[in-house]
């Protein structure tokens, strides 16, 4: 059984998506779809879309693909692409190595903190050039954890 609130919700998003593809429907008639503000429809398309499926009892794992997806299509003609699923961060890896060389050895594994999501710029070296990392906390992930997930950030 749905509630008044979440009748009125799914009012709003139709009624948006209505005018969302309204206005997007001249874009594609006249096949201007490589256009901005056509591009822009569609990204409020997507996060209407997003929104629809966000529950609060997400997962850490729910949180951050639905996050990728829609930076995924916001960065879609781009060079930033979105890297995820715990991958090490270049940038982390290579100051643990400088750290072991100038204060001693610490550890025979070199390795970097791991990142949720990284946004890097797409390049032909082999390392791309790492320019944002996220890190992701479900929601009602307890104030002490968010804490130490800002401090781990910066």
């Amino acid at each position: 059984m749905t509630s008044g609130s979440e009748r009125r919700t799914a009012s709003i998003d139709e009624d948006s998506l209505v005018i969302i593809h309204k206005a997007m429907q001249s874009f594609l008639i006249n096949k201007h779809t490589s256009l901005e503000e056509y591009k822009l429809l569609k990204i409020m398309e997507g996060l209407l879309d997003a929104m629809q499926t966000y529950s609060s009892n997400d997962s850490e794992a729910s949180v951050t693909r639905r996050f990728a997806t829609i930076l995924d299509f916001l960065l879609r003609s781009t060079k930033v692409r979105v890297r995820e699923g715990e991958i090490s961060s270049n940038a982390t890896q290579q100051m643990r190595q400088y750290n072991a060389i100038v204060f001693g050895e610490s550890s025979k594994v070199q390795c970097g903190r791991k990142i949720d999501i990284l946004l890097a710029c797409d390049s032909n070296s082999a390392k791309p050039l790492e320019l944002s990392s996220i890190e992701i906390k479900k929601p009602g992930a307890h104030r002490g954890e968010v804490e130490q997930q800002q401090n781990k950030n910066l």
